[in-house]
């Protein structure tokens, strides 16, 4: 057994208590975040991404090689006791390594730096995340009331006459449940339980309540030929009424990649009428009888229709009142905080603080979840702590690429970041994949076309726009006065001045415009086109 400390000064004992000199930084570093939580396998990408953030992948996997090889010379005979390694993916084997909990008011890593921006603002997170552990209280599984909600993928069926196609149709279930697993919002039932059920005529009532669901992906697929023909349903188990659909016809030219492509589109699709479905669900409930996730629920359904609704943060904070270790709630306040600085007109500094502290509570309690990670790139990006937003960007693509909150807020992350093509792309992706079907990426569109200086692009994205939020309003001032179009200035300025509430301070908002972006000339552009507009900046 392996003796971990990670508070005050960094040490690592063996089991007669002998401490043992581990050599390099990155190795200490490494097995730090491997350690909070212990156990938690973290894929190659995610390693890479903290400590070599400024390499390309080829250049942080062979950096990352050298520093397991280093360690185990460092561990001994008894490595693979503490360390489990795979080509993908890194972990400490918590049977085999014990954590020292640390003397009260002890720093997490005391003295330790390391030159690079990713693993300072991971180490700066963890320490006000044990800093406000007192506030926060102890870790509790705020999304298991989501297993009450939780997903079965039945083996679909194989409709083409051949039995020998078999592998093809239990390969496309197979795909869609690890799809689904990337969701850490979705209760997933093991596969190995569904595919009980394989060539039976199901009842979904019945099935929902042997399995402990509420939800059931079903399926056909039939091939004939080079074609492919695959069949998906979403039932409600409850009631066994269908709410959602779709068929793929496809050409099977690759079939491995046919079989990705429907299963990440199927994923999209099925969590996010899984998502609108608990929603509905949430807002018929009565007051009393209203949880944390309840809460959060609800107020998913008001910011797709009003980003900017006043109950929006109030349910948030009662959701984290309830439920202080809810990740979710954690993030989506920190992010909703931020925002704060546009539709409230408070300057950056006065929101930084708090959201950095939900940011830290969310980044402490995460298990895995691609949204929350998503949701702090947005809030760190929009209070201009770039490399913490990058961070947490890099984490949400890695855990679920599928998810259509991580393609959403991904979007807007990466413009803010610079990266203006690449989200331009994603949000593309999102619009083709949106379960929502009516979601507004307009104030995406308009700011990664505003930023790449297609400012008719831009401003299209107000054409059937019925009520914008102020601060879109100001950020159309911004696009005509670019174009030169004065007067359509001065009405859209007028109009402005009619709607902002006293408190809202244009000066404040253009500043905010200016400072949160990553790259000084996006920044300029901003200031710029206030300027032409005539406020001071």
């Amino acid at each position: 057994m392996f003796r971990l400390s990670l508070f005050g000064r960094f040490s690592l004992t063996d089991a007669g208590g002998a401490e043992i000199p581990i050599k390099l930084k990155k190795a200490k570093a490494l097995l730090a975040y491997l350690a909070r939580p212990l156990g938690r396998v973290r894929s190659r990408e995610e390693i890479i991404a903290l400590l070599w953030s400024d390499r390309d992948e080829a250049q942080g996997r062979a950096s990352l090689r050298q520093v397991l090889t280093g360690l185990r010379k460092d561990l001994g005979s008894n490595a693979d006791m503490a360390l489990h390694t795979t080509h993908e993916a890194v972990a400490l084997k918590p049977e085999s390594v014990a954590l020292d909990p640390g003397a009260p008011g002890e720093e997490l890593l005391a003295g330790f730096s390391l030159r690079d921006p990713a693993f300072e603002d991971w180490l700066r997170d963890e320490r006000l995340a044990e800093e406000n552990s007192a506030d926060t209280g102890p870790p509790s599984p705020g999304v298991e009331a989501a297993e009450k909600h939780g997903i079965a993928v039945l083996p679909f069926a194989n409709l083409s006459g051949d039995p020998e196609q078999q592998y093809f149709s239990d390969g496309i279930t197979e795909d869609i449940n690890t799809e689904l697993n990337r969701f850490g919002s979705v209760f997933m039932i093991a596969s190995s339980s569904s595919f009980a059920f394989r060539e039976r005529e199901v009842d979904p009532i019945d099935v929902g309540e042997k399995l402990g669901v509420r939800f059931l992906v079903q399926g056909s697929v039939r091939r004939a030929g080079n074609r492919v023909r695959i069949s998906v349903q979403l039932v409600d188990a409850k009631t066994a009424g269908h709410l959602w659909s779709d068929r793929y016809d496809r050409e099977v030219a690759d079939i491995f990649a046919l079989q990705d492509e429907i299963a990440a589109t199927v994923a999209t699709m099925v969590a996010g009428h899984v998502a609108t479905s608990n929603r509905v669900e949430s807002l018929r409930k009565p007051p009393n009888d209203i949880d944390a996730y309840d809460l959060v629920r609800r107020s998913d359904w008001l910011y797709l229709s009003d980003s900017t609704t006043p109950e929006i943060p109030r349910l948030l904070e009662r959701a984290v009142e309830l439920d202080p270790g809810f990740a979710e709630a954690h993030s989506k306040l920190a992010a909703h905080r931020a925002y704060e600085a546009f539709t409230k007109a408070l300057p950056l500094s006065e929101v930084a603080a708090e959201v950095r502290r939900h940011a830290a509570a969310a980044a402490r309690l995460a298990k895995g979840e691609s949204d929350v990670h998503v949701e702090l790139a947005k809030a760190y990006a929009l209070i201009g702590e770039h490399p913490s937003a990058r961070h947490h960007l890099q984490q949400a693509m890695a855990l679920n690429p599928n998810s259509f909150v991580t393609m959403v807020h991904g979007a807007e992350t990466m413009t803010l970041l610079g990266d203006h093509r690449d989200a331009l792309e994603l949000v593309e992706l999102a619009m083709l994949r949106d379960p929502f079907k009516g979601f507004s990426f307009r104030e995406d569109l308009f700011d990664i076309n505003f930023m790449l200086g297609r400012y008719e692009a831009a401003l299209e994205q107000f054409v059937g726009w019925p009520d914008p939020a102020i601060h879109m309003r100001l950020s159309k001032v911004a696009a005509l006065a670019h174009l030169g179009r004065a007067e359509e200035v001065a009405t859209a300025l007028r109009e402005l001045e009619a709607l902002r509430p006293e408190s809202w301070d244009v000066s404040v908002v253009a500043d905010n415009c200016c400072r949160m972006c990553a790259r000084p000339e996006d920044g300029e552009r901003w200031c710029e086109g206030f300027r032409k507009a005539g406020i001071v900046v």
